[in-house]
Protein backbone atom coordinates (compact mmCIF):
# COMPACT_ATOMS: atom_id res chain seq x y z
CA UNK A 1 0.00 0.00 0.00
CA UNK A 2 2.66 2.61 0.87
CA UNK A 3 4.27 2.02 -2.54
CA UNK A 4 0.95 2.82 -4.24
CA UNK A 5 0.68 6.09 -2.32
CA UNK A 6 4.27 6.95 -3.18
CA UNK A 7 3.71 6.23 -6.88
CA UNK A 8 0.58 8.38 -6.83
CA UNK A 9 2.44 11.24 -5.10
CA UNK A 10 5.29 11.03 -7.62
CA UNK A 11 2.82 11.10 -10.52
CA UNK A 12 1.10 14.18 -9.06
CA UNK A 13 4.45 15.93 -8.60
CA UNK A 14 5.47 15.12 -12.17
CA UNK A 15 2.19 16.53 -13.50
CA UNK A 16 2.57 19.69 -11.40
CA UNK A 17 6.11 20.17 -12.73
CA UNK A 18 4.90 19.68 -16.32
CA UNK A 19 2.19 22.29 -15.77
CA UNK A 20 4.67 24.73 -14.25
CA UNK A 21 7.03 24.19 -17.19
CA UNK A 22 4.26 24.94 -19.71
CA UNK A 23 3.17 28.01 -17.74
CA UNK A 24 6.70 29.37 -17.48
CA UNK A 25 7.16 28.86 -21.23
CA UNK A 26 3.96 30.79 -21.93
CA UNK A 27 5.05 33.59 -19.57
CA UNK A 28 8.38 33.82 -21.40
CA UNK A 29 6.53 34.04 -24.73
CA UNK A 30 4.32 36.80 -23.30
CA UNK A 31 7.34 38.73 -22.00
CA UNK A 32 9.00 38.48 -25.41
CA UNK A 33 5.80 39.56 -27.15
CA UNK A 34 5.34 42.55 -24.89
CA UNK A 35 9.03 43.45 -25.02
CA UNK A 36 8.96 44.30 -28.70
CA UNK A 37 10.88 42.69 -31.50
CA UNK A 38 7.76 41.78 -33.43
CA UNK A 39 9.07 43.40 -36.61
CA UNK A 40 11.93 42.41 -38.86
CA UNK A 41 14.22 44.66 -40.88
CA UNK A 42 13.23 42.92 -44.09
CA UNK A 43 10.20 41.05 -45.34
CA UNK A 44 10.03 37.30 -44.95
CA UNK A 45 7.86 34.74 -46.70
CA UNK A 46 5.59 33.36 -43.96
CA UNK A 47 4.11 30.48 -46.01
CA UNK A 48 6.86 27.91 -45.28
CA UNK A 49 6.85 28.81 -41.57
CA UNK A 50 3.10 28.28 -41.33
CA UNK A 51 3.37 25.01 -43.28
CA UNK A 52 6.04 23.69 -40.89
CA UNK A 53 4.07 24.62 -37.78
CA UNK A 54 0.86 23.09 -39.15
CA UNK A 55 2.77 19.84 -39.89
CA UNK A 56 3.98 19.78 -36.27
CA UNK A 57 0.41 20.07 -35.00
CA UNK A 58 -0.86 17.52 -37.52
CA UNK A 59 1.61 15.03 -36.06
CA UNK A 60 0.26 15.77 -32.57
CA UNK A 61 -3.41 15.77 -33.58
CA UNK A 62 -3.76 13.58 -36.70
CA UNK A 63 -6.71 14.49 -38.90
CA UNK A 64 -7.60 17.63 -36.95
CA UNK A 65 -5.55 20.20 -38.89
CA UNK A 66 -6.69 21.41 -42.31
CA UNK A 67 -4.27 23.85 -43.89
CA UNK A 68 -4.94 26.03 -46.92
CA UNK A 69 -2.00 28.02 -48.31
CA UNK A 70 -1.62 30.33 -51.28
CA UNK A 71 0.47 29.24 -54.23
CA UNK A 72 2.63 32.33 -53.98
CA UNK A 73 4.71 33.95 -51.26
CA UNK A 74 3.12 36.01 -48.53
CA UNK A 75 5.75 38.47 -47.42
CA UNK A 76 5.55 40.43 -44.20
CA UNK A 77 7.75 42.52 -41.92
CA UNK A 78 6.49 40.42 -39.01
CA UNK A 79 9.49 38.77 -37.37
CA UNK A 80 9.55 35.04 -38.28
CA UNK A 81 10.05 33.96 -34.64
CA UNK A 82 7.22 36.21 -33.47
CA UNK A 83 5.02 34.82 -36.27
CA UNK A 84 5.82 31.26 -35.20
CA UNK A 85 4.89 32.02 -31.58
CA UNK A 86 1.68 33.76 -32.66
CA UNK A 87 0.58 30.93 -34.97
CA UNK A 88 1.45 28.21 -32.47
CA UNK A 89 -0.69 29.89 -29.85
CA UNK A 90 -3.64 30.33 -32.21
CA UNK A 91 -3.54 26.73 -33.43
CA UNK A 92 -2.98 25.32 -29.95
CA UNK A 93 -5.94 27.35 -28.67
CA UNK A 94 -8.17 26.08 -31.49
CA UNK A 95 -7.18 22.44 -30.96
CA UNK A 96 -7.54 22.65 -27.20
CA UNK A 97 -10.84 24.51 -27.01
CA UNK A 98 -12.53 23.53 -30.27
CA UNK A 99 -14.76 20.57 -30.97
CA UNK A 100 -12.69 17.39 -31.08
CA UNK A 101 -14.98 16.00 -33.78
CA UNK A 102 -14.21 18.85 -36.22
CA UNK A 103 -10.98 19.98 -37.81
CA UNK A 104 -9.17 23.21 -37.09
CA UNK A 105 -9.06 25.15 -40.35
CA UNK A 106 -6.01 27.29 -40.96
CA UNK A 107 -6.18 29.51 -44.02
CA UNK A 108 -3.61 31.99 -45.31
CA UNK A 109 -4.76 33.75 -48.48
CA UNK A 110 -2.85 35.61 -51.20
CA UNK A 111 -3.55 38.95 -49.52
CA UNK A 112 -1.88 37.87 -46.28
CA UNK A 113 -5.05 37.33 -44.25
CA UNK A 114 -4.61 34.48 -41.77
CA UNK A 115 -7.66 32.76 -40.29
CA UNK A 116 -7.66 29.99 -37.69
CA UNK A 117 -11.18 28.57 -37.17
CA UNK A 118 -12.59 25.78 -35.08
CA UNK A 119 -16.01 24.36 -34.38
CA UNK A 120 -17.48 24.17 -30.93
CA UNK A 121 -19.72 26.11 -28.62
CA UNK A 122 -20.17 29.83 -29.17
CA UNK A 123 -18.22 32.10 -26.89
CA UNK A 124 -20.62 34.68 -25.42
CA UNK A 125 -19.79 38.30 -26.36
CA UNK A 126 -18.97 39.29 -22.78
CA UNK A 127 -16.40 36.46 -22.54
CA UNK A 128 -15.08 37.05 -26.06
CA UNK A 129 -14.23 40.64 -25.15
CA UNK A 130 -12.01 39.42 -22.29
CA UNK A 131 -10.05 36.67 -24.06
CA UNK A 132 -7.17 39.00 -24.97
CA UNK A 133 -6.46 39.55 -21.28
CA UNK A 134 -3.86 37.51 -19.42
CA UNK A 135 -5.26 34.46 -17.69
CA UNK A 136 -8.72 35.06 -19.18
CA UNK A 137 -10.57 31.98 -20.36
CA UNK A 138 -14.00 31.22 -21.69
CA UNK A 139 -15.96 28.56 -19.87
CA UNK A 140 -14.16 25.36 -20.78
CA UNK A 141 -13.11 22.03 -19.35
CA UNK A 142 -9.86 22.13 -21.31
CA UNK A 143 -6.60 22.65 -19.47
CA UNK A 144 -4.77 25.89 -20.09
CA UNK A 145 -3.41 29.05 -18.56
CA UNK A 146 -5.40 31.67 -20.43
CA UNK A 147 -2.26 33.14 -21.99
CA UNK A 148 -2.34 31.93 -25.62
CA UNK A 149 -4.61 34.64 -27.03
CA UNK A 150 -2.95 37.30 -24.85
CA UNK A 151 0.40 36.34 -26.39
CA UNK A 152 -0.99 36.37 -29.93
CA UNK A 153 -2.63 39.74 -29.32
CA UNK A 154 0.56 41.23 -27.83
CA UNK A 155 2.55 40.15 -30.91
CA UNK A 156 -0.10 41.53 -33.25
CA UNK A 157 -0.18 44.87 -31.40
CA UNK A 158 3.61 45.01 -31.30
CA UNK A 159 3.63 44.68 -35.09
CA UNK A 160 0.87 47.24 -35.60
CA UNK A 161 -1.74 44.63 -36.55
CA UNK A 162 -5.17 43.90 -35.15
CA UNK A 163 -6.13 40.42 -34.04
CA UNK A 164 -9.85 39.92 -34.68
CA UNK A 165 -11.64 37.34 -32.53
CA UNK A 166 -15.09 36.12 -33.56
CA UNK A 167 -17.64 33.70 -32.23
CA UNK A 168 -19.46 32.32 -34.04
CA UNK A 169 -16.83 31.82 -36.72
CA UNK A 170 -17.51 33.42 -40.11
CA UNK A 171 -20.14 31.47 -42.04
CA UNK A 172 -21.05 29.28 -39.06
CA UNK A 173 -23.60 29.19 -36.29
CA UNK A 174 -20.97 28.13 -33.76
CA UNK A 175 -17.23 28.00 -33.32
CA UNK A 176 -14.43 30.47 -32.89
CA UNK A 177 -12.20 32.36 -35.33
CA UNK A 178 -9.01 34.36 -35.00
CA UNK A 179 -8.04 36.54 -37.96
CA UNK A 180 -5.29 38.99 -38.78
CA UNK A 181 -3.78 40.59 -41.86
CA UNK A 182 -0.08 39.76 -41.95
CA UNK A 183 0.65 41.94 -44.98
CA UNK A 184 -0.70 45.19 -43.51
CA UNK A 185 2.63 46.14 -41.91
Amino acid sequence: MPDDYLKNDVAEIEEALRSLSVLSGKLLELAKAEGGGALSQSQQDLVPILAMIARDFEAQAPGRVVLSLPEREVNSFLDPDAFAILVRNLIENALKHGSRSEPVKINLNDNGVLRVCNGGARVPPEQLALLRNRFARAKTDAAGSGLGLAIADAIAKGAGMTLHLRSPATGRQDGFEAELNLACI
